[in-house]
């Protein structure tokens, strides 16, 4: 099937962007399309001369644009047939343990921990350095506690009863009506997303994600040989209407999104989670409502949860997935997931496959913790606030061309550079100067986000404030020379 160059031009719309070279905006447009199903698998595009002609560019242009989406896998080319669109989505095309290989490659919180990091300021990471907060007497078993867990068999793979309570008792508090049975206590989010895509998609499933996530969940979907999709954002997260469209065209096996946005920091209003809900009542596929971050919101009321606007007729099952390590503490593995009660018990069965439950004495911890987590929310949220401002104040002060929004929620500036510079490359060359961050473009599975920069501010503010100097030593060189010198690889980070 031949898409002509006028079917092209009429789909890509608007594409040109004033802030990245034409022939980057132009494949990342083309890419979008390819992303969400608007240009099928299959499809081949026009020459590049003809498009070149209706979109007013030179051939020069599209010969570049295509060779970026050859690059990215989204077209190939063959001698005769043209430039086909290809299925370059999230995909494992070789064998499992290939597929880990390249996502611990990709993943440097693994780098980063695995050695002497040097002199390196780290700043790939979205999590909170220290614990200093945090009530000690949770951590400490009182001898009566600990006897009556040692005399208990210590297999409880669906959780801690007082934790898998805790939990409900705080979903509930948010607006969904949960019950104990309807949690299931895992080792972190991370795990959460991965037993959800274990026991959801096959190869070849389709799952939906926005246009820009969590690197995370795109590693769980790709284990699970699935196709990736994006949806689009506005303002404020994920678009509604957008998404109920493609819940419509794609039919997706899964669809994964984050309320409170990561890496964008923007917290998904009220309104539009009805709406999101009510879309996915005429749906038969799992949406995965990621609350990670949700207790992180900076101001207001914390909107309920996706699955709270459900009803009783949806066809859709929800899944409403949650953490401790964002609010707290990494180090406290400790992540839910809340559903129906026999998918979770059927997801309970595949985590006992896995580790027969997370331990218990890290889950009395967190039951523990979670007695007081209104004043542990209300001093994490008051760091996140003056860690915020002072990255937010040394970035304005140093790399005042530097773009950002204040986050509503989450651990992270997203952060635009100017005149296109690529994250990649300027990423690497900050390594360079002793600062590791993270490019946009890894939380961009669709392309696109390649002038962006996620960087986390749960460090320490005087490591903050050396991470922005050098970031700044870095944009001086950048700026100074046009272009980098030869650089190393630049890892990313899920997180």
């Amino acid at each position: 099937m031949l898409l002509t160059e006028i079917e092209l031009r009429d789909a890509l719309g608007d594409w040109a962007r004033r802030d990245l070279p034409v022939y980057v905006a132009l494949a990342d447009a083309v890419a979008g399309l390819a992303m969400d199903g608007r240009v099928p698998v299959g499809v081949r595009l026009p020459a590049e001369r003809r498009l070149a002609q209706v979109l007013n560019v030179s051939r020069g242009t599209v010969v570049a644009a295509y060779d970026r989406l050859r690059e990215q896998g989204l077209v190939r080319t063959r001698h005769g047939s043209g430039t086909v669109v290809a299925d370059g989505s999230l995909h494992l095309s070789g064998p499992r343990d290939e597929h880990l290989t390249a996502s611990l490659a990709r993943n440097t919180i693994f780098a980063s921990f695995l050695g002497d990091p040097g002199d390196l300021v780290d700043l790939r990471g979205a999590y909170w350095v220290g614990a200093d907060e945090l009530p000690r007497a949770a951590f400490t078993h009182s001898a009566g506690e600990l006897d009556t867990m040692l005399e208990d068999h210590g297999y409880h793979p669906a959780g801690l009863p007082a934790l898998r309570e805790a939990i409900a008792q705080r979903l509930t508090e948010t607006g969904l009506e949960t019950t104990a049975e309807q949690v299931l206590v895992c080792t972190g989010a991370q795990q959460a997303i991965t037993l959800v895509s274990e026991l959801v998609l096959s190869p070849g499933d389709c799952a939906l994600v926005e246009e820009l996530t969590f690197a995370g969940a795109l590693d769980a979907f790709a284990s699970a040989e699935a196709r990736v999709r994006v949806t689009p954002m506005g303002a404020k997260g994920v678009d509604p209407a957008a998404l109920a469209d493609h819940l419509r065209r794609l039919r997706p096996r899964l669809a994964y999104l984050i309320p409170a946005h990561n890496p964008t920091g923007v917290v998904l209003p009220t309104l539009a989670r009805r709406r999101i809900a009510e879309a996915a009542a005429a749906w038969d596929g799992v949406l995965v409502e990621d609350l990670t971050l949700a207790e992180t919101q900076r101001e207001g009321t914390i909107p309920p949860p996706i699955a709270a606007f459900a009803t009783a007729e949806t066809g859709a099952t929800i899944l409403t997935l949650g953490s401790l390590s964002k609010l707290m503490w990494g180090g406290l593995r400790m992540g839910w997931i809340r559903g129906p009660e026999p998918v979770i018990q059927r997801l309970a069965r595949l985590k006992a496959l896995v580790d027969l439950g997370t331990p218990l004495l890290d889950q009395a911890v967190a039951a523990r913790l979670m007695e007081d987590i209104d004043a542990i929310r209300k001093d994490r949220v008051a760091g996140l606030a003056e860690r915020g401002a002072v990255i937010g104040d040394a970035l304005r002060r140093d790399l005042p061309e530097w773009r950002f929004a204040e986050p509503e929620s989450g651990l992270c500036l997203w952060v635009q550079l100017p005149g296109g510079a690529s994250s990649i490359e300027f990423a690497s060359l900050a390594l360079c100067h002793g600062v590791a961050v993270v490019p946009g473009t890894v939380s961009a599975p669709g392309g696109g986000a390649t002038d962006r920069l996620r960087i986390p501010f749960g460090q320490r503010p005087d490591v903050l404030e050396e991470g922005v100097r050098r970031l700044a030593a870095a944009w001086r060189e950048w700026t100074g020379l046009g272009a980098p010198r030869p650089l190393p690889d630049v890892l990313s980070y899920p997180g």
